[in-house]
C-alpha cells in the first residue's frame, strides 16, 4: 500500500529563482508559486512553444463572437520569445504580466513602446498599425475608432519612426493615451496563464 500512497510533487520555484523573480517582479512569492504551476500545467517542458503559447491565449482571451486574439498572440510570443530558441520561459512571461499589476507608469509606457518597437530603438507606421489592428481584433472591434494612418501622423510628429523619446512625450501629454495603454495591458495580462492576485 505504501507504494500507492506516493506523495506528488506539486511543480514549485527554487528559493533562488522564487527570490530573483520576487526582486524582478515585486510581486509576493504565493502568487509566484500560483502562476509557476499554472504555467508547468499548460507548459509541461517548462517553456511555451508558440502554437501552444497562442492556442492557450486565444482560449483565455477570447472575447465574444467577434473576438479574434491569434494575431495578438503572435505578436506577445514574438515579443517574449528567446531568440535562438522560440520559447517563451516562465521568468519572461511573469515579467511581462508583472508591469500590468505592480508596473509604473513609466514601466507600462516602456513596455508599450518595446512591443510597438519588438524591442528596437524606435517604431513605423507599420508595426504600430499591425500591433493596434491586433488590439482591436482581439476586443472584437469592427472597425478602429479613429484612422491608424492620422494617429499615427499625430504621434510622430510627421516622422517616419517614433523613439522612446518622443512616444514617452506623447503619452505623458495625453493622460487618456496612457489609460488606454493601462486598459490595453488589463486586456493583454491574462494571457496565457490566469492571474491570480
Amino acid at each position: 500500500m505504501g507504494s500507492c500512497m506516493r506523495k506528488i510533487r506539486t511543480p514549485s520555484l527554487s528559493e533562488n529563482a522564487l527570490v530573483d523573480l520576487i526582486e524582478d517582479t515585486k510581486l509576493n512569492h504565493n502568487v509566484l508559486q500560483g502562476w509557476y504551476k499554472e504555467f508547468i500545467t499548460l507548459f509541461p517542458e517548462g517553456v511555451a512553444r508558440e502554437e501552444a503559447f497562442v492556442d492557450i491565449g486565444c482560449k483565455i482571451l477570447l472575447g465574444g463572437d467577434h473576438s479574434q486574439p491569434e494575431d495578438l498572440m503572435k505578436i506577445i510570443f514574438n515579443f517574449l520569445a528567446e531568440t535562438d530558441e522560440r520559447v517563451v520561459t516562465f521568468r519572461r512571461l511573469a515579467g511581462f504580466l508583472s508591469i500590468s499589476i505592480v508596473g509604473t507608469i513609466e514601466e507600462k509606457i516602456k513596455m508599450a513602446f518595446q512591443l510597438l518597437s519588438n524591442r528596437q530603438d524606435h517604431f513605423d507606421y507599420k508595426s504600430f498599425a499591425a500591433v493596434l489592428d491586433a488590439v482591436r481584433k482581439m476586443r472584437g472591434e469592427i472597425s478602429m475608432p479613429c484612422s491608424l494612418q492620422d494617429a499615427f501622423i499625430a504621434l510622430s510628429d510627421r516622422k517616419a519612426t517614433v523613439d522612446l523619446h518622443r512616444f514617452r512625450d506623447v503619452m505623458k501629454r495625453n493622460p487618456q493615451k496612457i489609460r488606454e495603454v493601462a486598459s490595453n495591458y488589463d486586456a493583454m495580462r491574462a494571457a496565457p496563464i490566469r492571474v491570480y492576485q
